[in-house]
């Protein structure tokens, strides 16, 4: 992340746009919205990094998950792999 936060420093001090940026500096250009994206998301304290997991007290009943801001997801034991990661892929980012 430290090297991505120079180049993004870099470029803003460059005043030049995004493309040009990178053509000139060898850079892809979705790699560096992706951590300009990244660091939008750091500094308005969305990613709030790693959570918790705790194991159900019965074995085989499914799971809950507690996510940052206090969202609960409670997953049956017969769920869907498919689904389960559409969901997860709505919330965002790990």
């Amino acid at each position: 992340m430290e090297h991505w936060r120079g180049v993004l420093e870099r470029w803003r001090a460059a005043g030049v746009s995004q493309a040009g940026f990178c053509r000139a500096n060898t850079l892809a250009l979705w790699q560096f919205r992706y951590w300009l994206r990244r660091e939008g998301r750091l500094a308005s304290g969305e990613e709030a990094g790693f959570s918790r997991v705790v194991a159900a007290a019965e074995p085989g009943s499914g799971l809950m998950l507690r996510l940052p801001g206090g969202t609960v997801l409670e997953i049956g034991r017969d769920f869907d792999g498919a689904t389960l990661r559409r969901v997860l892929g709505c919330l965002g980012p790990c």
